[in-house]
């Protein structure tokens, strides 16, 4: 008898593309889909205690440019 416990199926719903971008970096992470947005989610919550969306890197250059365009004479 196998005792092994598995985590209850949670079914979500994707858009098309985002499920497209998901499925490309998991093919190149090899991983599969699952597994790639269970990293993703893991990374995310650690990366914020659960409380707060983490800055990417496309908006800390944004707040950047946008500070040294304010400081141009």
């Amino acid at each position: 008898m196998n005792t092994e416990t598995r985590p209850t199926p949670y079914p979500l719903r994707l858009e098309p593309e985002t499920r497209a971008r998901i499925e490309t970096i998991a093919k190149a992470n090899g991983r599969s889909l699952n597994a790639q947005i269970v990293m993703m989610l893991d990374d995310w919550l650690a990366g914020t205690n659960g409380n707060e969306s983490p800055v990417t890197e496309s908006r800390v250059l944004e707040l950047i440019r946008s500070e040294l365009d304010k400081r141009r004479p």
